[in-house]
C-alpha cells in the first residue's frame, strides 16, 4: 500500500496499482487481491503472502524536480484552502461543496492528462513525479472534504498512512 514517512514523501508499490490499495481498504471482506484482480478464489494463506510481499516491495517515490502542471495543481489545491474555508465560514456551504468538488475535478483532470500508468512504460522518473503530486493533491483534499465526508476522508487519511483522526 501507500505509507507516509516523517519527511513527508510517500511510500508506494512498485507492482501493485493504487486501485488496489483502495479495493483492499474499501472491500466488505478479505476475499482476497487474487480474486479481485484475476477472478479466482483465493485462499487467506495466499493472501496473506500477497500482502507480505507488499510490505517487501516498498520504494521511495522522488518526486524530482516538479513541472510546470504539477506546480499549478499543487498551488490550485493550496490555494483553494482560504476560499472554501471563507465561504464555509460565511455558511456557504453549497458554493463551499461546488469549489471542493471543482478541485476534485482538477486532480481527476491532471491525472488523466499525466496517465502514470503510461508514464511507467517510457519514464519511471515522470510516473513516481505524477503519482507523487496526486498524493500531495489527495492529502489536501481529504481535509477539503472532511466537513461535508467525515467519515470518508477519515478513510483515506488512514489509507494513506497516518493514524488517529484527521482531526
Amino acid at each position: 500500500g501507500i505509507r507516509r514517512c516523517a519527511g513527508g514523501s510517500y511510500l508506494l508499490l512498485p507492482r501493485f496499482c493504487l486501485l488496489d490499495l483502495f479495493l483492499d481498504r474499501l472491500a466488505p471482506c478479505r476475499r482476497g487481491i487474487g480474486q479481485q484482480l484475476h477472478d479466482q478464489p483465493v485462499g487467506q494463506a495466499q493472501v496473506d503472502r500477497l500482502d507480505g510481499a507488499r510490505q517487501d516491495r516498498l520504494v521511495a517515490l522522488e518526486p524530482g524536480k516538479l513541472g510546470e502542471a504539477d506546480t499549478a495543481l499543487l498551488d490550485l489545491v493550496e490555494g483553494s484552502f482560504e476560499t472554501i474555508g471563507a465561504l464555509i465560514d460565511a455558511c456557504k456551504l453549497r458554493a463551499a461543496l461546488i469549489e471542493t468538488l471543482t478541485v476534485a475535478r482538477e486532480v481527476n483532470r491532471y491525472l488523466d492528462e499525466q496517465a502514470p500508468w503510461f508514464q511507467i512504460k517510457e519514464d519511471r522518473a515522470a510516473a513516481a513525479r505524477t503519482v507523487y503530486v496526486a498524493l500531495r493533491a489527495i492529502d489536501s483534499l481529504k481535509i477539503l472534504t472532511n466537513p461535508f465526508l467525515p467519515f470518508s476522508s477519515q478513510a483515506l487519511h488512514e489509507m494513506l498512512g497516518y493514524e488517529g483522526s484527521i482531526f
